[in-house]
């Protein structure tokens, strides 16, 4: 009998800051989609509140970045608190935005990982 490997999670933003800036700072990343991949995976935690109604922004696009046709992903997050997300791949590019609020966060840690199918 064979062995089966999982097939490995990889890893689309991964960002943890000692200081993020004060009022809507932001942080993206560009990401291209191999085939195979059915949900984005996410995890964030910070000690000060995150931007109201669009802390966590998370978009797809399906012709490449050309145009984010979907908004997958609005939180907000209050200070000392964790957010997690489970989102449906769409597209073949996403874009991550974080937004901190009004404080400076000195400890703002996100994690955002593709699932295969």
């Amino acid at each position: 009998m064979s062995k089966t490997q999982p097939q490995e999670m990889p890893i689309i933003m991964n960002f943890t800051s000692g200081c993020f800036p004060a009022n809507g700072a932001s942080t993206k990343t560009f990401i291209s989609a191999e085939p195979g991949f059915s949900k984005i995976v996410g995890f964030m935690t910070t000690d000060v509140a995150l931007e109201s109604a669009s802390g966590l922004i998370i978009k797809q696009s399906i012709d490449g970045g050309a145009n984010y046709d979907l908004v997958s992903a609005s939180d907000t997050l209050g200070a000392g608190a964790s957010v997690t997300c489970l989102t449906e791949v769409y597209g073949n590019s996403f874009e991550i935005t974080i937004k901190n609020g009004a404080t400076e966060a000195s400890a703002l840690r996100c994690l955002f990982m593709l699932r295969p199918i």
